[in-house]
């Protein structure tokens, strides 16, 4: 039972993340997504690399447990 309702709930936050990252390539016109953001507008470098680490985690695990 728990199972369609984790997936419908990882899909809407999916849908979230996705327009999110629309909005986002409007802004930050270079190449590099979230670190590149991150790297110009929150920190440095440092967050930068966190951030584009973190969202490649992110991304397996979710396509891994749908």
């Amino acid at each position: 039972m728990a199972g369609p309702v984790a997936i419908i709930i990882g899909t809407l936050i999916a849908f979230i993340n996705g327009f999110v990252v629309a909005r986002l390539s409007k802004r930050v016109t270079e190449a590099g997504g979230y670190y590149k953001y991150a790297t110009k507008y929150l920190g440095g470098k440092s967050t930068g690399f966190f951030i584009g680490w973190n969202y490649l985690f992110y991304a397996i695990l979710y396509g891994a447990a749908t």
